[in-house]
């Protein structure tokens, strides 16, 4: 109990030493565990082997006799439950289905790697949190992951970046079902890429404000059942393309995106199942670009395309089926 390290073998050369593990029934947590080699003696290369059995920062310490050297090592890979993970340059692998009440993984280092591998990201089963949280660090990568929050509990995003630059949410399926718990979240965070998902929330399905720019968002499937599809708020140059999109509810528009400049709209299909202002929806915003989408409003109200405050914006190869009028301005 409470080994980071499973001693294996010590070797001189290729020659296997006789070794003694000294309180191996102790709790190595709280109490000094440790193997001893007695009268050692080695005129070859010697070798410590050990299994690694939990992630990030381990010691070493070797006596000969009077004398003491360390060694250290980073590891990370195959994970067992929520945690932080907090070594650079780490891929993290799940091994099974993990959960828990409130946040399962805190990102605490850069050009951290979460492969799930197909396993099941169990969040916020009893209190507000999130599937995954990455605040202030750069290059996160979060791929293969079904994640599902685990109850209605609010502003319990599935992956909330805050301050966090360069990273890829790539082929997850996503759930939520609390008021205001969004499938990704995104704040004061640039140059990310949101691909290959498939995205089931009553809240917005992917919302980026707050000075986002550059941010990709490429052939996801988002479907709503409450809110917006998609929600753009002061960003500039973003992407939006190849998208499946459907909505329904009182704030059902597809995709709205307000005080957004230089963005790009495309090959988009948005169906929307009840009232609403419209399928894309642009405010206050300038040098935008919406071409080669399909737009079905299905219910009694709203436009394909609705423009309000909106200049120098170019409109080309849009289909739209919709009883309340192609595209609206005011």
């Amino acid at each position: 109990e409470g080994y980071d390290l499973k001693f294996l073998e010590l070797r001189c050369g290729e020659q296997v030493v006789d070794s003694e593990f000294i309180n191996e029934s102790a709790d190595c947590s709280t109490e000094t565990c440790y193997i001893i080699a007695r009268n050692y003696s080695c005129d070859k290369t010697g070798y410590e082997t050990s299994k690694v059995l939990t992630h990030g920062k381990h010691t070493l310490r070797f006596e000969f006799g009077n004398e003491t050297a360390y060694a250290y090592n980073l590891a990370c890979g195959d994970i067992l439950s929520c945690g932080a993970l907090d070594v650079s340059n780490c891929v993290y692998k799940l091994t099974q289905n993990v959960s828990s009440t409130g946040t399962c993984f805190n990102v605490v280092a850069n050009n951290v790697t979460l492969d799930c591998n197909g396993y099941e990201i169990n969040y916020s089963t009893s209190i507000a949190g999130y599937g995954v949280a990455v605040a202030g660090y750069n290059f996160t990568t979060i791929k293969n992951c079904n994640i599902t929050q685990g109850s209605a509990s609010t502003f319990s995003n599935a992956v909330n970046f805050v301050d966090a630059n360069n990273g890829s949410i790539d082929n997850n399926s996503i759930k939520t079902f609390g008021s205001n718990s969004n499938g990704v979240y995104f704040f004061s965070s640039y140059s990310n890429s949101i691909n290959n998902n498939n995205l089931t929330t009553i809240a917005v399905g992917i919302v980026i404000e707050s000075a986002s720019n550059f941010n990709k968002i490429i052939n996801n499937s988002i479907n709503t059942s409450g809110d917006r599809g998609i929600k753009l708020n002061n960003v500039n140059f973003t992407l939006i393309s190849l998208n499946i999109i459907t909505t329904k509810g009182s704030l059902a528009d597809g995709i709205i995106a307000v005080s957004v400049v230089n963005s790009t709209f495309s090959q988009n299909t948005i169906t929307v199942l009840s009232d609403s202002f419209g399928g894309i929806v642009l405010s206050l915003g300038s040098a935008n670009n919406l071409y080669n989408n399909t737009i079905d409003m299905r219910g009694n109200a709203g436009n394909g395309i609705y423009l309000e405050f909106s200049s120098d914006t170019s409109i080309s190869n849009n289909i739209i089926s919709s009883k309340d009028g192609g595209i609206g301005l005011s």
